[in-house]
């Protein structure tokens, strides 16, 4: 509608030039807090491997699933799925400390692969990408977790952008390229702790479960 549209145009492209000047120039990456967009739903992936930043701490996140079909939901008499990305530094629950999850949902029936999911960087769901006429967004819900912010940095309480796109599904993977952005007036709900710098940012492949 015409919200995310100006929220498209609206786009500062200061930001798109400082990116691909980086790359260009070899420097992998949005470092810099000054370089993060406002709107990363609005720019493609950076081309390059994964490169995670939570809390201005770069964080490596190897552990990266994709859990189809994870729940099933029915809204307006149709039947929907939900899908969940978990990135996370730790395969074990014990020890894992950083954690980026997000649950995207589709039509039944439907498939991720070769699809783009975006998040405008708007308080309101109603104003996000939508199941149809169901009135609910595609992108369900997402956190972002690390020892400095705790684990209430959300979608409920926080605004975040993204574009994130994935490949084809095979061989038990699926590849994808992530731009995640987390607003910088973000802070944790209970703590009120401020969230610094905090961005997913480049091409992963997930295990498909």
């Amino acid at each position: 509608g015409n919200v995310r549209q100006r929220h498209r145009l609206g786009v500062d492209y200061r930001f798109q030039r400082l990116l691909t000047g980086a790359l260009m120039s070899g420097v992998a990456g949005v470092a810099m807090a000054a370089d993060v967009p406002a709107d990363c739903s609005a720019l493609p992936a950076p081309d390059q491997p994964l490169e995670a930043v939570i809390h201005a701490k770069p964080v490596a996140l190897p552990h990266i699933s994709l859990r189809l079909n994870s729940q099933g939901m029915s809204m307006g008499g149709r039947n929907f799925v939900g899908n969940r990305l978990r990135m996370t530094d730790s395969d074990s629950l014990s020890s894992r400390q950083y954690e980026f999850d997000l649950v995207i949902a589709h039509a039944e029936g439907e498939t991720l692969a070769g699809r783009t999911f975006v998040i405008y960087p708007v308080k309101s769901s109603s104003e996000q990408p939508q199941l149809g006429d169901s009135g609910f967004p595609v992108i369900q819900g997402w956190s972002v977790e690390g020892p400095e912010i705790g684990s209430n940095i959300k979608n409920a309480f926080n605004i975040a952008s993204m574009t994130l796109t994935f490949g084809d599904i095979s061989g038990g993977t699926v590849s994808g390229e992530i731009y995640f952005c987390l607003a910088a007036d973000s802070e944790d709900r209970f703590t009120k702790t401020k969230v610094n710098t905090t961005y997913l940012a480049g091409r992963f492949e997930a295990v498909v479960e």
